[in-house]
């Protein structure tokens, strides 16, 4: 009857000592780890140390063999890998490995395209070798806010009445100015030319009062014309420290999803006044769907690091006509009922400024001759 508790007794000092040991090799398993990170960390930095030693006492091969091995320590900072390569270079710089020199520096500029040359901190051949190569951002995608102030100008007048004015303006509502919000994408090959497409969607309007000359016959006329505009045009740039200077110049392409218009007519017939109305009548038909304008304008802007910031001013107008010659008088609504007609009219002497903002995905780091 003794032998069954005993038994039992010995099991469970087994059993504890079993645990005892486990969690004794696991702490002892996780402080060697932990002093195997330490230790790849604080080789990395040795060896840096080490290499530059070498490279101070003239020992070039011996540098760059050390850089080569510590190059691939997985625990290098960003930084340190950086450092690595700059110290390979100046090594093949004083070797007159000049091409595989460039080799390094190219890799620096690809790791880090907004490499600071500290000139003070390096002899001259580090200098201009780094000096030979020039890095431009190669695409970048942005989004801007900006108004727009337009204006819609007559070039060519129609009639149905005789005894009302139709060469009346084509007014703004309110100030004229209006808020869009919109992408944009730079595409840049060359050093200091870049091409650049906006993808904007905006509504813009305009009204007319016609009257007649005897004041009994009054027509008020609105349109709203809904456009997906594509402005496509090249950049010229030019940069004083982190300053950004540009103007640029070219085509907007305007594709017409829609065009709504209001009417209402008010006239005295014999000694009755009377009035009509039409809301939202649909006259897309009766205009362009494709649609070209110029536009010239520039910006001045900032960088920090990838991110660029800029204030933005462009100047643009319409080559063409806006209204389907061909459906003029298809609307008999509006031809029939109130004497309404279409003038020739397109955009004239519009005006857009705006903030944007960028962000410079890939860049592109090119070689130039010594000067």
């Amino acid at each position: 009857m003794l032998i069954k508790p005993y038994i039992i007794f010995k099991m469970k000092q087994l059993f504890f000592l079993f645990l005892l040991l486990i969690g004794t090799a696991s702490l002892t398993s996780g402080q060697n780890i932990g002093a195997i990170v330490s230790s790849l960390k604080t080789n990395g930095e040795e060896a840096l140390q080490k290499a530059g030693e070498l490279y101070n006492n003239g020992d070039y091969d011996g540098c760059i063999s050390l850089l080569d091995s510590v190059s691939k320590n997985a625990w290098l900072t960003k930084k340190g890998r950086e450092n690595i390569y700059t110290l390979k270079s100046k090594a093949l710089l004083e070797k007159d490995e000049i091409s595989q020199a460039e080799d390094v520096v190219f890799k620096i500029l690809k790791r880090n395209p907004n490499y600071e040359l500290i000139e003070e901190n390096n002899n001259e051949d580090f200098n201009r070798l780094v000096k030979r190569f020039y890095v431009t951002p190669k695409f970048s995608l942005g989004v801007k806010n900006a108004v727009m102030n337009f204006n819609f100008t007559s070039t060519k007048t129609y009639s149905i009445l005789e005894k009302v004015d139709y060469n009346v303006p084509y007014l703004k509502y309110g100030n004229g100015w209006y808020t869009n919000y919109y992408g944009w994408m730079e595409i840049q090959p060359f050093k200091s030319i870049s091409f650049n497409f906006d993808l904007i969607y905006y509504t813009i309007g305009y009204y007319r009062v016609l009257e007649s000359n005897t004041k009994d016959w009054n027509l008020y006329y609105s349109e709203n014309l809904t456009f997906l505009e594509i402005p496509t045009y090249v950049k010229k740039s030019f940069s004083v420290k982190n300053f950004l200077f540009n103007i640029n110049g070219g085509i907007g392409y305007l594709y017409l999803t829609n065009s709504k218009a209001n009417v209402s007519l008010t006239y005295t017939e014999g000694a009755v006044d009377k009035s009509i109305y039409h809301n939202q009548i649909d006259i897309t038909s009766l205009r362009k769907k494709n649609n070209f304008e110029w536009l010239a304008g520039g910006s001045i802007g900032y960088k920090i690091r990838n991110i660029r910031i800029y204030l933005d001013a462009r100047y643009f107008g319409g080559f063409a006509n806006v209204v389907n010659a061909s459906q003029r008088n298809s609307n008999t609504e509006l031809i029939n009922e109130y004497s309404y007609v279409d003038n020739d009219f397109k955009y004239n002497k519009a005006l857009e400024i705006g903030a944007s903002i960028s962000y410079i995905f890939k860049h592109s780091v090119k070689k130039v001759p010594f000067k």
